[in-house]
């Protein structure tokens, strides 16, 4: 008995040291903003001439939260600044054009403490693809993901273009919310080519919209 308890301890640790997908969602479970210290990273260097095209107009008058957010405000004083740490937001901000009309921080995170920004990294992302089209990488958004992912040439999946990518409707058989152990194992995985590549299809490409 007291070596299959052993046995077992040595099993775990093994796992908790070798940094497998499986010991990650143990240890670390549900994801945090705070998981920047658990990835790889690498620092960009700041410019050595920033400029700072933004307007500040903090004082703004900005719409009342009840206009703002779809569900029903059960407080109908609620303000932005204290809307958002009840529904623990870390950082909001509001941008109109060259001004910004509100900005904030909320604990536990801080103004200038990095942290994983999740989903609004496909702002990123889209941004970045329009610069790799004006930089003539990328011809277009109709261009085939195939071109870049051999693994999709086959296929519906030889269908999905670029553009369905960006609009989340490429029809891939995969759900955020819904399949969890999936998600962790993308979220914590090493193996994140295999991941996609496996991927089938659930709908035709530009047919059906699924957050993902």
């Amino acid at each position: 008995m007291k070596s299959v308890f052993y046995g077992a301890w040595y099993l775990i640790l093994f796992l908790f040291l070798s940094g497998c997908t499986e010991s990650k969602m143990i240890w670390y479970n549900k994801p945090s903003p705070k998981d920047i210290e658990i990835f790889y990273k690498k620092e960009i260097p700041a410019s050595e001439h920033p400029q700072n095209p933004f307007v500040y107009a903090p004082d703004s008058n900005l719409p009342p939260v009840g206009e703002w957010v779809q569900n029903e405000i059960k407080d109908s004083s609620a303000t932005w600044d204290s809307f958002l740490p009840d529904h623990k937001t870390t950082a909001f901000i509001v941008m109109r054009n060259d001004t910004i009309l509100y900005e904030n921080y909320f604990k536990p995170l801080a103004e200038d403490q990095a942290h994983i920004v999740f989903s609004i990294t496909k702002v990123f992302v889209t941004s970045l693809v329009a610069i790799a089209i004006e930089e003539g990488y990328i011809k277009n958004l109709e261009q085939h993901v195939s071109e870049f992912l051999p693994a999709f040439a086959e296929g519906e999946k030889s269908k999905i273009k670029l553009r369905h990518l960006l609009q989340m409707t490429s029809g891939v058989n995969h759900d955020d919310y819904r399949e969890i152990m999936r998600s962790a194992r993308l979220y914590y995985g090493n193996d994140l080519s295999d991941f996609v590549d496996e991927l089938e299809m659930s709908h035709a490409p530009g047919e059906h919209f699924a957050y993902k």
